[in-house]
């Protein structure tokens, strides 16, 4: 048998901060080959983290995205979603971080909103993000309850699946268009096959077909023509799924939900036609959190005084109420904490809209933020 040929690996970055800028964290792996070898590889997995999107400080959507050009996202969106007709018609964007993600406010004029498609609606990440019915950050990722497995699928049966799958796929094959989840066994035959435009359709499909013909979930594993992002982890792990392969690397989200919940997760490597399947096993170094809850004064100042300035266009008794309603909402107990222990200090630098709007708010008791109806 001839050697397997050295696979050509993802670009590499110079450093973790160039990876930083890219919304990218590295990862440590295995290309395991059908000969049984073994080569170590390093892979740049993407970040995916929940985008609030909110108009006039009132919660619309959640999307699953990166997180770049968030400002783009939530001019573009509003436009392509005809709820407004031109970007002048922003008065201003807020991109702040907020506990478990992002929030983006777009100060807009009641008056140029068409609110004829104003619905709460809770737009739906169109690319299959399974956000469905999704306002609010806390719930976009459910926490997971820890798989009890004992096996994993070996290299032989992923690769013998991969190269049948497309076979499998009628549709697919007819329109070359939609995305297919396949159910196989540990041996790598493939039993069953659901298809679909969204991916987590897709899969939703193959778990409702699995339960009607009462197939149990608990030897074999999930094939998927996609890549791999959160939802179907999350999807693959509450439906009591022990291990999915998907043919695109995961994102960090979806890396870090497997291994936490102890979900056995591969993707396809390159040239996987000629027998390489890619394992992620850990990661070698970890990025900040984007919400870091003791963060520096200086940090919080400049926030705070983005905060004023967003608002600084409205009545002086709108924006103070508006500044407070902002920080209890999307600031954590913590962040608020070391907030009133500087404006307590003196507030320095902290402007004066917002030293008004904050002794307003540490005055009385603060009413819990409500979950939109």
């Amino acid at each position: 048998m001839n050697p397997q040929p050295k696979v050509p690996l993802a670009p590499t970055v110079s450093a973790p901060s160039d990876a930083v800028a890219l919304c990218s964290r590295a990862a440590q792996g295995e290309l395991r080959l059908a000969d049984g070898s073994v080569q170590p590889v390093s892979w740049q997995l993407p970040e995916e983290v929940p985008v609030a999107l909110q108009i006039n400080s009132a919660p619309y959507t959640v999307m699953m995205a990166t997180p770049a050009n968030l400002r783009d996202f939530a001019v573009g969106f509003l436009l392509a979603e005809g709820l407004i007709a031109s970007a002048a018609d922003i008065q201003g964007v807020l991109v702040m971080p907020v506990d478990g993600g992002l929030t983006v406010d777009v100060a807009i004029s009641d008056t140029l909103i068409d609110t004829s498609r104003l619905v709460r609606r809770s737009v739906e990440g169109r690319t299959g993000c399974g956000l469905c019915g999704v306002e609010d950050i806390e719930s976009a990722v459910r926490p997971l309850s820890a798989l009890q497995r004992t096996s994993a699928p070996s290299t032989v049966a992923i690769l013998k699946a991969a190269k049948a799958l497309p076979a499998s796929q009628p549709m697919n094959r007819f329109n070359r268009t939609v995305h297919g989840a396949a159910w196989v066994s540990n041996d790598g035959d493939i039993l069953l096959v659901r298809e679909d435009v969204g991916r987590h359709t897709a899969l939703d499909k193959l778990i409702g077909a699995l339960a009607l013909a009462q197939t149990g979930v608990s030897s074999g594993f999930v094939m998927m023509t996609s890549r791999c992002s959160f939802e179907l982890v999350q999807k693959s792990v509450t439906a009591g799924i022990g291990a999915l392969v998907t043919v695109s690397a995961p994102t960090i989200l979806a890396r870090d939900l497997a291994q936490s919940s102890n979900l056995f997760l591969a993707a396809l490597g390159p040239r996987w036609g000629c027998g390489v399947s890619f394992l992620i096993a850990t990661l070698t170094w970890a990025t900040a959190r984007r919400v870091d809850p003791t963060m520096q004064v200086t940090d919080l100042v400049r926030m705070a005084n983005q905060i004023a300035a967003y608002f600084n266009p409205y009545p002086k008794a709108e924006a103070i109420d508006a500044i407070g309603k902002h920080i209890h909402m999307s600031w954590e107990p913590r962040m608020r904490d070391q907030l009133k222990a500087h404006i307590d200090a003196g507030g320095e630098g902290l402007s004066p809209l917002f030293l008004e709007a904050a002794a307003e708010y540490y005055k009385g008791p603060k009413t819990p933020k409500a979950k939109a109806g």
